[in-house]
């Protein structure tokens, strides 16, 4: 291909790029839509009606609750609402806490943890603000999370965990019942200091890899994203440190993951497998054929290292992208996927960005993942199912919950090394 038409396809076949900064706000928000609309490469699959979604985004009040409301509007963990100041990401609705959280069990949605006296942990909730536990959770803000939420489970559980939050000064009215019966309490919403991530329980990992030893022939192994052949080095490292120290069995950590290079994913898949397989094909948007394209095709490749011992992986409701692609790449060799959700379903070629008035900025995806039958893998669908589902759940039970809010991190290793200890 001669030099100056390949440049042209690489100008053509990229992320798209747009600052609306300057426009009127009300002209930026029309520009974002009409450019979404004809581009957002999941839109056929998620069956959005950009028609609708569009007339509902202008109707909001101002800028900021228009792009709040298109970032749920559109489920993709891959749309993430930004601000120049993270401090504007924190809207007023979660601006207190009540000094307790909930989450939904097998016995509804109980209280998992406490600051309260007369409120314990395992008590149900009966009543939020005079409302019925299902009017309650349908009544709350999910416009307040800065990212697409792409399943129905993970809307699902934000709702839940926004009983917990509210508006500062405001008092919250709830009945619930506990080992002595049915009782009423009403809490202020106390301003709490967290970012507006880490009070959605959004949670991101601090390295890029970690591990150690959980006990003298069970190793740990944490990935938090992987960007580079950096990450496949540190994992490689790990592995064979882990070994030199006794790991005979591993637990792989990949809850949190917020993803990397696709390239980066696969070769650390290939480090557990002695068969070269496909892993995906990467589409991205076309200027030209105002379409999607194919632009690279990845395959799971043996490494020089090969781990052949047992493994369980942990995942949640926070891995994502490529993270969910090691995952789907693992789960593909019958290695078990352990967890109390699935991933986020979330797998898209990113990168495409869209600047607003007053300092927002959104990103969402410009490209798809296919599988070998060239259909798109892994991100939801209209149904808000997709995502690598575990093949050993955790239950949840109360005792369960209770016992993952008061160890977030060492409850799910707890439960893997328990099951590899047990085979």
């Amino acid at each position: 291909m001669p030099l100056l038409l390949l440049f042209g396809c690489v100008l053509s076949v990229r992320p798209l790029s747009q600052d609306y900064s300057d426009l009127p706000p009300e002209q930026a928000l029309d520009a974002a839509l009409e450019t979404l609309s004809q581009v957002y490469s999941l839109s056929a699959h998620k069956e959005l009606d950009w028609t609708v979604l569009s007339e509902q985004v202008q109707e909001e009040a101002d800028l900021e609750q228009s792009l709040r409301a298109l970032t749920v509007a559109m489920p993709d963990g891959h749309v993430l609402l930004e601000h120049e100041d993270p401090e504007r990401l924190k809207c007023a609705q979660i601006g207190g806490s009540l000094a307790l959280t909930f989450s939904d069990s097998e016995q509804g949605v109980v209280v998992v943890s406490s600051q309260v006296a007369e409120v314990e942990p395992g008590d149900v909730l009966l009543s939020w603000q005079g409302l019925s536990v299902d009017e309650a959770l349908q009544v709350q803000p999910l416009q307040c999370f800065p990212v697409g939420l792409a399943t129905q489970d993970k809307r699902a559980a934000a709702r839940v965990r926004l009983l917990s939050l509210a508006e500062v000064g405001s008092e919250i009215a709830l009945e619930l019942e506990g080992g002595a019966g049915v009782y009423q309490v009403a809490l202020p919403a106390l301003e709490h200091d967290l970012p507006a991530h880490a009070v959605l329980g959004l949670h991101t990992p601090e390295d890029m890899v970690s591990h150690r030893m959980l006990s003298p022939e069970i190793g740990y192994l944490r990935i938090g994203w992987e960007e580079s052949v950096l990450s496949e080095r540190r994992v490689r490292s790990a592995l064979s440190q882990l070994y030199r120290d006794g790991a005979r069995s591993l637990v792989l950590d990949l809850r949190d993951n917020d993803g990397g290079t696709d390239m980066a994913a696969a070769n650390i898949v290939g480090l557990f497998t002695q068969e070269a397989f496909f892993y995906e094909t990467i589409t991205m948007y076309d200027r030209r054929s105002e379409g999607q394209v194919d632009i690279s095709e990845v395959w799971v490749q043996p490494q020089e290292l090969y781990w052949s011992l047992p493994v369980v992986v942990l995942v949640n409701d926070n891995t994502v992208s490529s993270g969910e692609g090691i995952a789907m790449g693992l789960q593909s060799l019958g290695i078990p996927i352990m967890g109390l959700s699935g991933t986020a379903a979330s797998f898209g070629s990113t990168g495409s960005t869209t600047r607003f008035p007053d300092g927002w900025t959104l990103t969402w995806p410009a490209g798809l993942s296919l599988d070998a039958a060239g259909e798109i893998q892994l991100d939801s669908d209209a149904s808000g199912v997709g995502g690598v589902a575990p093949d050993l759940w955790i239950p949840w039970t109360v005792e369960n919950r209770v016992a993952y809010a008061a160890d977030r991190e060492g409850f799910e290793i707890a439960q893997a090394q328990a099951w590899l200890e047990a085979q």
